[in-house]
């Protein structure tokens, strides 16, 4: 569900640092957030109503329903990147029998207004009365300002009834979180853009007109065109909001994609006809495309050409009437941003599109590349030493960029005098270069 919050996060004090280790958003333990005041939802501390396995905390938060459309919202003190904190983990135990179903959204600010940028969203669920871990993957490419959770937000899977769907906002139901964590990626591959086409503000509404006067999105980026935009909302379409493209309008473009310090890129989307495949009208000529994406990017020689991801129009994208993912990398180097174009002239039907992400591999400012198997090397965090098992050449680097070690002919490196961080070692030997990231 993606929609706009005009409605105060509690503020909490949670200590964040960018690039640092997994952020606890609460815990309950240590880390006990103070004041939850979105709506009528509440959020207490409480004794663990069921110890097990899966969460053998004492204290846990107890999550009270109070009316339709409420959450419990924590601000956190420092924004963090999704670049690098791109999962989050937590705990709930749903009471036995008790029926909902469980969200954790991340939001951020635009234009002042709260806005939600991803929603995991559990489906209909029937409380056994023990703990359950969840992880789920965050492809958002925005700071991070704040997290909500929630419990039974109108749900009323397969037309129950108010009572057996508890869609109305029923007071007094009660389900429990604890231990919800931005995990730090443990990868090299970031998502550096990302856009649901799900407006900042009035998002239940559709759009359709100039592109000058199209709502702030999620992305953070602005739809260009010299033809009208239209943005829809398909209440009975699991994908919920759309950009819907058009056989008679100019083709879109999304300018700025901040690109500095990665390589190896790749774009990928969801696509969806609009109409039966069957019945589409052929206006094309060779030398069109019925659907295209290409890009631009900002190198050491300037901007380049606009470069097509497809080749030909007729494969560059199969005609479907369910939802499919298009996927392309492209590999310019030396970047620092780039720009995309979507086309569909002469595209009759055209299709909607969804989801659209650009990812990249980071290199940071020292020509760090994917690890590779010229060498297995490994962190052990209680010698505090980087094991890489051959003679090697290791220079360890912050995620700034910056040199923070070198050392020569050795199989065994000794970090203990680094700082509490995250680093990419990079290591050389008669085989290749590889690159560790570790924790310390």
């Amino acid at each position: 569900m993606k929609k706009l919050y005009s409605l105060l996060v509690a503020l909490t004090m949670v200590t964040t640092m960018s690039y640092a280790q997994d952020v606890t958003v609460f815990d309950f333990e240590s880390v006990s957030p103070a004041d939850w005041s979105i709506g009528m939802d509440e959020m207490a501390k409480v004794n663990n109503p069921h110890k097990d396995a899966v969460n053998p905390s004492n204290s846990v938060g107890q999550y009270t329903h109070r009316e339709i459309w409420q959450q419990c919202g924590v601000w956190l003190t420092s924004p963090v990147t999704s670049r690098v904190y791109n999962s989050v983990q937590f705990k709930y135990l749903i009471p036995n029998g008790e029926k909902g179903k469980i969200t954790v959204e991340i939001m951020n600010t635009v234009n002042n207004w709260w806005s939600v940028m991803y929603t995991y969203d559990s489906g209909f669920l029937v409380g056994d009365g023990a703990w359950h871990a969840v992880s789920f993957a965050l492809p958002v490419s925005r700071e991070i300002s704040a997290v909500a959770v929630g419990f039974n937000q109108r749900y009323n899977p397969g037309g129950l009834s108010p009572d057996e769907g508890q869609q109305n906002g029923a007071s007094g139901l009660t389900c429990y979180f604890d231990d919800l964590i931005l995990k730090e990626t443990t990868n090299v591959e970031h998502v550096l853009y990302y856009e649901p086409f799900t407006r900042t503000e009035s998002n239940w509404l559709d759009y359709d007109g100039p592109a000058n006067e199209c709502p702030p999105l999620i992305g953070g980026l602005p739809l260009v065109s010299e033809s009208n935009i239209n943005l829809a909302r398909i209440w009975t379409d699991p994908h919920d909001h759309v950009l819907r493209m058009q056989h008679d309008r100019k083709p879109i473009y999304i300018y700025g994609i901040d690109a500095n310090g990665y390589e190896d890129y790749s774009i990928q989307f969801e696509y969806k006809w609009v109409w039966d495949p069957s019945n589409i009208f052929w206006s094309v000529e060779d030398n069109q495309k019925l659907f295209n994406v290409a890009y631009q990017y900002d190198g050491p020689n300037g901007l380049s050409q606009w470069i097509e991801l497809t080749d030909d129009y007729l494969s560059g994208i199969l005609l479907t009437e369910n939802w499919s993912t298009f996927y392309k990398s492209f590999l310019p180097t030396g970047v620092t941003s780039l720009n995309l174009r979507l086309s569909a002239q002469n595209c009759a039907p055209a299709p909607n599109l969804d989801n659209l992400s650009v990812s990249g591999v980071y290199t940071g400012a020292v020509g760090l590349k994917k690890i590779d198997n010229a060498v297995k090397a490994f962190y052990h965090a209680a010698t505090q030493t980087v094991n890489i098992g051959k003679d090697a050449q290791v220079n360890i680097f912050n995620v700034g960029g910056s040199l923070m070690q070198s050392v020569a002919h050795t199989s065994l490196v000794d970090v203990s005098r680094l700082q509490s961080g995250v680093y990419l070692a990079k290591i050389t030997t008669v085989e290749g270069t590889s690159v560790l990231k570790f924790v310390k």
